[in-house]
């Protein structure tokens, strides 16, 4: 008889149920002990998450979610171990397995050890290998070795691949190799620019290279619209800095010089001589030009001619040097107005030879001027 039906007996004629109460108690233990669960067993993974890598429980549980196959420290072990002699410490070796857990399940003989050969072959080891691991640990999971293989007959040594692949999360496969970065190549060799100019550039912005052909194909024709020729030297320089802005920071930078008084033909004018000029900031461009023009006196048209003024630093390079030319003017030690350009461009120790230490004893303020400790009356230096 089943035990509920016992109980209802029970209740209902305690006298005449054919079970004693005992009895009874007896069962109904035994059923509910039947019931019970057994005690919770920490998966494998979980306790050598924490105790053999250091996460703690709430993280290891996260990570563990692909890992419950898992049953032994072997593999994992041996992954932790590699990882170590490459220098890496148990932190970095986290921060590895935070960003990939399958890490830990890898052959390292097969699938971790080879894309590493690739790295020292470039001459990584110890410390430098362990940094560039973990800031591109993508590199252990997809080889480079067609990017290197790629890019290497274009670059200058074996530094630039590395700060190639430093630069850039988006060159390492095959597939981005052939259907964009030799592509983008293609489109800026048929526009003359050497493979020279091509290497450098792909050294200093990797990111380009890896944008889509149609894109950049479009880029370049925007360019010679600009009325820039393919054929002008600086034509790649402004495909790359036209490329890194919208159309819409672009015209505003356009609009800022027309309002001290650039026309359209001054704008390009000055575009196709330092295409970089329209890549500063508002603020940095609408200071030099009023430091120019309200300071200095200087025509708008004379910044068309020179846009590469706009480049240098106004606070360390160009006021300092106009301070002291001012101080010579004024002391009438310059023998004729002074070409403010060519001035500008002087490597420091060359303008200390020429404009300051010849002069010191005769104008003992030129130091401080120089050093931008004092400012010097405006004076009109063109």
């Amino acid at each position: 008889m089943p035990v509920l039906r016992h109980a209802l007996l029970f209740f209902k004629n305690p006298s005449k149920t054919l079970i004693s109460s005992s009895h009874f108690i007896a069962l109904l233990s035994f059923s509910t002990s039947k019931t019970q669960d057994p005690p919770h067993k920490t998966p494998f993974i979980v306790d050598y998450l924490t105790t053999s890598c250091g996460f703690s429980s709430e993280k290891a549980i996260s990570l563990s979610t692909n890992l419950t196959h898992i049953k032994s420290p072997r593999n994992p072990d041996s992954v932790v171990s590699f990882f170590r002699n490459c220098g890496l410490s148990d932190a970095n070796i986290r921060d590895l397995i935070s960003w990939r857990p399958r890490f830990l399940s890898s052959n390292v003989e097969r699938t971790l050890l080879p894309k590493v050969r690739i790295l020292q072959g470039l001459g990584l080891a110890g410390s430098g290998l362990a940094e560039f691991v973990v800031s591109n640990p993508r590199l252990l999971v997809v080889s480079a070795k067609p990017v290197i293989n790629f890019v290497k007959p274009l670059l200058h040594s074996e530094k630039d691949v590395i700060k190639v692949l430093k630069r850039s999360k988006w060159l390492f496969s095959a597939s981005v190799v052939e259907n964009k970065i030799r592509p983008n190549i293609s489109i800026l060799q048929s526009c003359g620019v050497s493979s020279h100019i091509i290497g450098k550039l792909l050294a200093r912005n990797p990111n380009f290279f890896a944008r889509n052909p149609r894109w950049v194909k479009e880029l370049t024709n925007r360019i010679e619209e600009m009325g820039l020729p393919c054929k002008n030297g600086m034509f790649v320089y402004a495909v790359f800095t036209v490329g890194s802005m919208s159309k819409t920071v672009l015209e505003a930078k356009f609009n800022l010089f027309k309002s001290f008084g650039w026309s359209d033909v001054d704008i390009l004018s000055a575009f196709a001589k330092a295409p970089e000029y329209v890549k500063y900031s508002e603020r940095k461009i609408r200071e030099a030009m009023n430091y120019f023009v309200k300071e200095l006196a200087c025509e708008p048209s004379y910044i068309v001619l020179f846009p590469k003024l706009l480049s240098y630093s106004l606070e360390n390079r160009i006021i300092p040097r106009c301070n002291v030319l001012r101080i010579l003017k004024s002391k009438e030690l310059l023998n004729k107005n002074p070409n403010l350009f060519p001035i500008i461009c002087l490597s420091e120790e060359k303008f200390l030879k020429q404009y300051v230490h010849p002069y010191m004893k005769i104008a003992p303020d030129i130091c401080p001027a120089h050093l931008g400790r004092m400012m010097v009356p405006s004076t009109e230096l063109q």
